[in-house]
């Protein structure tokens, strides 16, 4: 049998290998490209004998094949064995504007597969007017969205690094930098998510990086939001249009040190009773789990509470009176931010979810529910209320239990105890089950345990010759435990983000059976793609590994904080594709 048991895992993994339908596509990581600078295409195919096209003809676009690198990767799962391999192409645009790169034929598994087509835009290089400066490489700017504020009212405080787009002039921050972040004394700060863009100032176009954060004043008067401090270097080489391993390039060394912010607060008017120190504007809506409600089937009530101020000012509301009809547990709180369509607000959302269980039936109401805060807008104190809900409570269908005594048993007999009459009678001591004589239930056990050991052996073996003879079930399953193994040794200190990416990343390799080495966020997105894994998971996943790829390009270490949450973040993904690739398996 278990020379047997490797040719039925062949013959299986190559059945499944056809099983797979053929998929095709164009990647490219950059939307926005410059005219005359190289950038890659990448060009994918998942299925088993795949043949790329010949050649890749793009108006506007000048694509090298000789400089195509290829990687491959393989995924394994419910009986399939499915590889996807990725070629990419050195690319130029040759002028500005969106460029398509209409749809490309392959052949795959003997048929014919056509990508969608995908659009770039192209923008002019722009050269610096005259002679550029020291300042002109690499400069920072730190300011507030606004400097006069009432006592709790957030604040937008951006921080931005500007460094020069340019191919023969590289900037960024060395291992041994010296990178201090402003002091907030007096504010209740909540970090947002770094966001990069390019931007054009003065005829010269930036690559520019911006730390955002929310300030929330808990004090009045003039506060200071201090200097922020940031070192690094810029090296301009001047041979020829490209740079050369022999080249010795200019250094500039930049110390620079933002200008310190002051926002005045100023004090909230008299404060009227049931204000709970939310500053900003909010919207309230209630919900119930069902709306066909039973005497005594809990439901859940949950009251949402969503705007622009802080939510740690949004206390537990005071629920209205309902203990006439129901019982409500205390609530559960739940917080989430989201970034504004704007773009320049941070929202929040509060919600409260408390569990009703209804006594009575009959018709009843889910009293209105008022939450008050202030509007420094209007400069008006606010009461946004909800709607009172009317309720029919239908009667339980469930019977009272009887107690059926024999006419030959008394009270006594059975040894019953009266404790009050408005309590079940309870039983001293259980009648016995089961006569002296009669042979216990170890009997038929025990004949049974050498057939399930037998079986039990059997399963073993046949688990341990699959895991050696194939080894991505065995990184698959040993996956997710290696993961939070490495998670748990890096999520007590701050440090190199290097590690927490790592992790990540060779968890979805180790998973789907790829090379591990090199690969980027965008690969792990396209393993993710591959696999069908939903949008959302695949957007957390490419948040963590990008946020870490920030970090290590800005030569950064995390703080213990910002590694616990990211780390957090990691676990939780990593449990949830897990979970998805045992359902998978599993159908």
């Amino acid at each position: 049998m278990r020379r047997l048991f490797p040719a039925i895992a062949v013959l299986a993994f190559a059945a499944g290998s056809w099983a797979q339908e053929p998929v095709a596509r164009v990647v490219i990581e950059e939307t926005a490209v410059t005219v005359g600078q190289p950038f890659w295409i990448y060009l994918e195919a998942s299925g088993g004998r795949i043949e790329f096209p010949q050649d890749i003809a793009v108006d506007g676009l000048s694509v090298d094949s000789n400089s195509a690198s290829t990687q491959t990767f393989f995924s394994l799962g419910a009986g399939r064995r499915v590889a996807t391999q990725r070629r990419g192409y050195m690319a130029v645009a040759s002028r500005a504007g969106k460029i398509a790169v209409p749809a490309l034929a392959f052949r795959v598994d003997g048929k014919n597969v056509t990508t969608a087509p995908v659009e770039v835009t192209a923008v002019e290089h722009v050269e610096p007017e005259g002679q550029l400066s020291k300042d002109d490489l690499v400069f920072t700017r730190a300011f507030v969205d606004k400097n006069d504020v009432f006592q709790g009212e957030p604040v937008r405080f951006t921080r931005q690094l500007w460094r020069i787009r340019h191919n023969l002039i590289e900037s960024g921050t060395p291992r041994n930098a010296d990178l201090r972040d402003p002091v907030v004394e007096g504010f209740y700060e909540v970090e947002l998510e770094p966001a990069a863009s390019v931007e054009t100032e003065k005829g010269i176009q930036y690559d520019v990086t911006a730390l955002n954060s929310v300030l929330y004043p808990a004090a009045t008067g003039d506060l200071t939001i201090g200097a922020w401090h940031w070192e690094g270097i810029a090296k301009v080489y001047n041979q020829g249009r490209r740079r050369s391993l022999f080249a010795s390039p200019d250094v500039y060394e930049y110390v620079l040190d933002s200008e310190p912010i002051v926002v005045h607060v100023k004090p909230l008017p008299d404060q009227p009773e049931g204000f709970s120190g939310a500053v900003g504007v909010y919207t309230l809506a209630t919900a119930l789990s069902s709306e066909s409600l039973l005497q005594g089937v809990p439901f859940k009530l949950t009251i949402v509470i969503e705007g622009t101020g802080n939510p740690d000012a949004i206390g537990a509301l005071g629920l209205p009176d309902m203990s006439e009809w129901a019982h409500v547990s205390e609530p559960e709180a739940k917080v989430e931010r989201s970034i504004a369509p704007n773009g320049k607000e941070v929202r929040v959302s509060k919600s409260f979810e408390y569990t009703v269980t209804p006594l009575a039936e009959g018709p009843v109401a889910v009293p209105a529910v008022e939450f008050l805060y202030f509007d420094p807008q209007s400069q008006h104190y606010v009461t946004a209320s909800s709607e009172a809900k009317a309720l029919t409570i239908r009667k339980s269908a469930e019977s009272q239990p009887n107690m059926i005594v024999s006419d030959g048993l008394s009270l006594e007999e059975g040894s019953v105890e009266i404790v009050n009459q408005d309590i079940r009678p309870l039983m001293a001591r259980p009648p016995r089950l089961n006569s002296p004589g009669r042979a216990g239930a170890w009997v038929p056990v025990a004949s049974a345990v050498p057939v399930v050991a037998y079986v039990l052996a059997f399963v073993y073996a046949l688990r341990r010759d699959r895991f050696a003879n194939d080894s991505g079930l065995a990184r698959a399953h040993r996956a997710r435990a290696k993961a939070e193994k490495r998670l748990a040794a890096i999520s007590g200190t701050g440090g190199d983000p290097d590690a927490l990416y790592h992790t990540l990343s060779d968890f979805v390799a180790d998973l789907y059976n790829a090379d591990a080495g090199g690969l980027t966020s965008a690969d792990v997105d396209t393993i993710l793609a591959s696999r069908r894994v939903g949008a959302e998971l695949r957007d957390n996943f490419r948040k963590i590994l990008r946020s870490c790829e920030r970090a290590q390009y800005a030569s950064q270490q995390f703080s213990v904080d910002e590694l616990r949450a990211l780390a957090s973040g990691a676990e939780a993904c990593i449990q949830q594709l897990d979970s998805l690739r045992k359902e998978e398996a599993a159908a």
